[in-house]
């Protein structure tokens, strides 16, 4: 695969997370408005029902992100082995400074954080959260 490729595939990739962070998210929303107006008035059983549903959703979206991610690590290693031969251009040289650095780390650390206070939130929201009386 030549450079251009690789390249075309880490944009493609990295848009494929963007859509996957922008569902997570999304789902939250969700829930919430059903929690809000409907679901805080249900049984444990439907609380349940509902939080499994969307456990579900977040699992399946955070392990689509885990293997696109993965995909990404060797992308960006192959773009390494051009980087290493000198043939490489600008724009991979750019990108892997971008994915080295010290804000990547704080992103992947961030994104990781709020999923996880993403379900844990929902859970609390959907379990424990009562509306107040007028």
């Amino acid at each position: 695969m030549n450079e251009a490729e690789l390249l075309s595939q880490v944009l493609a990739a990295r848009q494929m997370l963007d859509v996957t962070i922008t569902q997570m998210i999304g789902l939250t929303f969700a829930l919430i408005v059903a929690v809000y107006f409907f679901v805080h008035r249900s049984g444990w059983q439907m609380k349940t029902a509902v939080f499994l549903l969307y456990a579900l959703g977040w699992f399946v979206m955070v392990q689509s992100a885990a293997h696109t991610g993965q995909h990404l690590v060797g992308l960006y290693s192959e773009l390494g082995v051009f980087a290493s031969s000198g043939e490489a251009s600008a724009t991979t040289y750019i990108v892997l400074e971008a994915v080295s650095g010290v804000w990547a780390r704080v992103y992947l650390l961030t994104l990781n954080g709020a999923n996880f206070v993403l379900l844990v939130g929902g859970a609390v929201f959907l379990f424990f959260w009562k509306p107040k009386a007028d």
